[in-house]
């Protein structure tokens, strides 16, 4: 699932900031109005991508040729369906 990098207000006024984890966009917003949170900035966390990218080069490349994004991406989605 996607993560997603917020800026948002909670009900006293302080500005938080996070990430949330959600299947789409509009997934991730509707989670944290639940918690009471006021969404004043919200982006996909593209620096995800690079982290799988760098750690399953390691793991992966001893068994053959480097994995493409899109392999890394749809086996870590297999992985989290397991």
């Amino acid at each position: 699932m996607p993560h997603y990098i917020y800026t948002a207000m909670d009900r006293r006024g302080r500005r938080i900031k996070g990430v949330a984890e959600a299947s789409s966009l509009v997934r991730a917003v509707e989670n944290l109005r639940r918690t009471g949170l006021l969404i004043t900035d919200i982006e996909v966390d593209r620096d995800v991508i690079r982290i799988m990218e760098r750690y399953f080069k390691g793991v992966l490349a001893p068994f053959g040729r480097r994995l493409s994004i899109k392999e890394t991406g749809a086996f870590c989605r297999q992985m989290a369906s397991l």
